[in-house]
């Protein structure tokens, strides 16, 4: 950590992200520790995290070490954090537990399977929403697509794309629905566009500001690529009525599948991804020996 410091000529790293691949091995946890020993000497002001679904972000909180941040894939298509839900402890115990069913209407006394202390199910926008975890999203303009580029224009060929962003987020435009279902979102975006005298990435961008438990979004650029950086500071003098947000939902769920049922928790995918590596390099040792 000094010479990361000293390389950086700061005498602090503000904010600090762990991310941490699978979330069956506990060790994320002694790394959490460690992080904050560095804060207490002073050389990291804030602790974050990357892609922890609710389960592993309730427990991180419960360890002690203060989360202030939680880094995700979140857009109009990608909303699996807060359609994701599961069974979690909270940290307020039973009494919080119970509080939190009967203000999410789930309690059922004719449904026996969930029994006298069933813990509620709870997504991760919750989860940050009661514990001040803000939320840091990316790909919320699914790397460019949600852009009036794409209207109106033939199913692109893959082969054809020129960044690493591109070939990721059309496998999850394509998970979530076909091109007609995205053609018809994207018009539902420029009408509210246009209402607003706005970018159709603005009015994505802005949805995702609107969201429980959101502190920012993420904006990539690629370097010599600036031309909307000035624009995109204006998703602040943005307001969406009730009325946009629930047509762009209806867009979206009548448009395709819910990602989470398909793709799973938040980061699941990177998790699968380095299985797969993993799994290729043990078969490959394999045959070697």
């Amino acid at each position: 950590m000094d010479a990361a410091l000293f390389r950086l000529r700061a005498p602090q790293l503000d904010l600090i992200q762990l991310h941490w691949w699978d979330f069956d091995d506990p060790r994320y946890l002694d790394v959490l520790f460690h992080l904050e020993e560095l804060k207490l000497k002073g050389k990291v002001r804030h602790i974050g995290v990357t892609n922890f679904g609710a389960s592993p972000l309730q427990r991180a909180i419960e360890s002690g070490v203060r989360i202030v941040s939680n880094q995700v894939q979140y857009s109009l298509i990608d909303q699996r954090v807060r359609t994701v839900k599961l069974r979690a402890r909270l940290e307020g115990g039973e009494e919080e537990e119970e509080a939190m069913e009967e203000e999410d209407g789930k309690k059922d006394e004719d449904d026996p399977s969930r029994g006298a202390r069933a813990r509620p199910m709870i997504s991760l926008a919750d989860v940050c929403v009661r514990q001040n975890v803000s939320l840091l999203c990316y790909g919320t303009l699914l790397g460019g697509f949600l852009s009036e580029r794409w209207i109106g224009v033939p199913e692109p060929d893959p082969r054809a794309f020129t960044s690493t962003s591109e070939e990721k987020y059309w496998e999850i435009l394509r998970t979530w629905g076909s091109w007609e279902s995205f053609q018809m979102l994207l018009l539902e975006l420029r009408a509210i566009a246009r209402k607003h005298r706005a970018s159709v990435a603005l009015v994505a961008l802005r949805w995702v500001l609107d969201q429980p438990g959101v502190g920012s979004v993420i904006v990539g650029t690629r370097l010599g690529y600036i031309d909307h950086l000035e624009e995109n500071k204006n998703v602040l003098k943005l307001a969406l009525t009730a009325q946009d947000r629930e047509n762009l939902e209806r867009a979206v769920r009548e448009g395709g599948r819910e990602m989470g049922d398909v793709v799973g928790d938040v980061g699941v995918e990177y998790k699968r991804a380095v299985m797969e590596v993993e799994e290729k390099y043990v078969r490959r040792s394999d045959r070697e020996y």
